[in-house]
């Protein structure tokens, strides 16, 4: 028993995706902490922010139940613990449900019934449309989109009671990334997808002229997003707004400019770099818009 209980627990940790959980989790503290403008409340943060990584870690959770044959096509994916049958199906939807009806429990009970509808939705979303759509058409991603770039509104609803203009500035940041970001690692890993039968835009063109014009375009929108100030009420800007100004620069620089290699070569390297690049220009930005914080 003490040698399975280990390994119990890490498939259960896997089938929950700490990487997208991680995200969450930071995303919708962020975005409590710019729609928080009174006295900061301790347990409504952490009611949000819990709540939010336990629906997520749900989600994940649902997710890999309902793609378990794709799953155990792909080379990727076939040592997940659903594919290798170290977990069932039926125990991953139970213990997903468990954790998506905790997270929403806990934001109705420390937050709001609305931050819990607005987690529920999201689940739905993401399980019933989203996961769904991705073997039917590659429209999918833009779909995938909107439940993954939620949390960051959920949190700044959560501090502020409704949902602001920086809250969506949040939204579209995260919205926007995960073109790029999502077309890299399909472009890596195309052929995988293809078993699997995912008809992802990588996927279904051969030559990448659409899905390097979307990387193109998708950066260019994220730029632009990441320098709408989250703190500026009009007249000269604050001195932690200019520094955070100086400071998008090289990396709205670097990450379009690997953007726009990939849209030219279009091979695994490129695709390779500019995967590295999402990862470290989004939490690069949004230790910035933390940044912006300083000067209210």
């Amino acid at each position: 028993m003490s040698e399975k209980a280990p390994g119990a627990a890490r498939d259960l940790l896997e089938l929950t995706k700490p990487r997208v959980v991680q995200l969450v989790t930071v995303t919708t503290a962020l975005g409590f902490a710019i729609g928080n403008r009174g006295s900061f409340s301790l347990p409504v943060f952490a009611a949000a922010v819990a709540g939010a990584s336990l629906v997520c870690a749900g989600v994940g959770a649902i997710n890999q139940a309902m793609e378990v044959e794709s799953d155990s096509l792909m080379t990727r994916t076939q040592r997940r613990p659903l594919p290798t049958g170290r977990l069932s199906r039926s125990w991953a939807t139970a213990f997903g449900l468990a954790l998506i009806l905790g997270g929403a429990a806990l934001n109705a009970w420390g937050v709001g019934a609305l931050m819990a509808i607005g987690a529920l939705v999201t689940a739905l979303l993401y399980l019933l449309v989203y996961t769904p759509l991705k073997t039917r058409t590659w429209l999918s991603t833009a779909v995938g989109a909107i439940p993954g770039a939620l949390p960051p509104l959920g949190g700044f609803m959560a501090a502020s009671g409704g949902l602001g203009w920086q809250g969506w500035v949040l939204f579209g940041l995260l919205f926007f990334w995960q073109f790029p970001h999502f077309y890299a690692i399909a472009w890596i890993h195309r052929e995988d997808y293809r078993r699997g039968g995912h008809l992802i835009l990588p996927v279904v063109e051969d030559r990448g002229d659409r899905t390097a014009v979307h990387v193109i375009a998708f950066t260019a929108l994220w730029v632009v997003a990441s320098f709408i100030p989250l703190r500026w009420t009009g007249g000269m800007p604050s001195i932690s707004l200019i520094i955070s100004w100086i400071l998008l620069a090289p990396a709205a620089v670097f990450f379009m400019g690997r953007s726009l290699a990939f849209a030219k070569q279009r091979d695994i390297p490129s695709a390779r770099r500019l995967l590295r690049a999402s990862v470290l220009a989004l939490p690069l930005v949004l230790g910035i818009k933390c940044l912006e914080l300083l000067g209210r």
